[in-house]
């Protein structure tokens, strides 16, 4: 019992190190990008230009981490998504940015599909973005099963309408790499 007992206190302190190396990892990352952050949010939409990968990996830390004890690089992370929230025309921007890197296909889904509610373009936008569903569910201050349903929800009502580019915004909200 006793050598038992020994090697499961071994294992758990081998767990909560490893635990204590993945926090240290997602606290050493969100400390990069909040140092890129503050420097791009001091213009008005220049935090865009960080790109959706780095957006992504920023959202990622902060949903699996909810640990971090670093106010300043949380306060300058929680303006960033205020704005993303709040503020319309930085959602604006974000929509053009996105819309332009796939060909215009957010403004035919505007002008095909204008019975769509502003929350479905808003969310569109973020899966044409690439964001991971624990990115969206951040930004958008939900839980990551309700942006699922949200995503699924939205396709069905462009299934049962009749946009000439249906199968292409279809095709858009199907993308696997959500899934994380």
């Amino acid at each position: 019992f006793e050598m038992w007992h020994r090697q499961h206190r071994i294992q758990e302190e081998a767990e909560r190190k490893e635990l204590e190396r993945k926090l240290e990892n997602y606290t050493s990352t969100l400390e990069d990008l909040s140092a890129r952050l503050s420097e791009a949010i001091e213009g008005s939409h220049s935090a865009m230009d960080l790109g959706f990968d780095t957006m992504d990996r920023l959202c990622e830390a902060y949903y699996t981490s909810g640990h971090v004890k670093d106010k300043k690089l949380l306060s300058s992370f929680e303006l960033l998504l205020m704005r993303f929230r709040k503020d319309k025309e930085y959602q604006a921007v974000f929509e053009s940015k996105v819309d332009q890197i796939h060909g215009g296909l957010l403004s035919r889904m505007r002008e095909q599909m204008p019975t769509l509610h502003e929350e479905d373009f808003i969310l569109s936008s973020y899966v044409l973005s690439g964001l991971s569903y624990n990115s969206i569910s951040v930004i958008m201050d939900t839980n990551k099963s309700n942006i699922y349903n949200k995503v699924t929800r939205l396709r069905q009502k462009i299934e049962k309408s009749a946009p000439e580019d249906k199968k292409q915004f279809l095709a858009a909200l199907r993308k696997t790499n959500l899934s994380h």
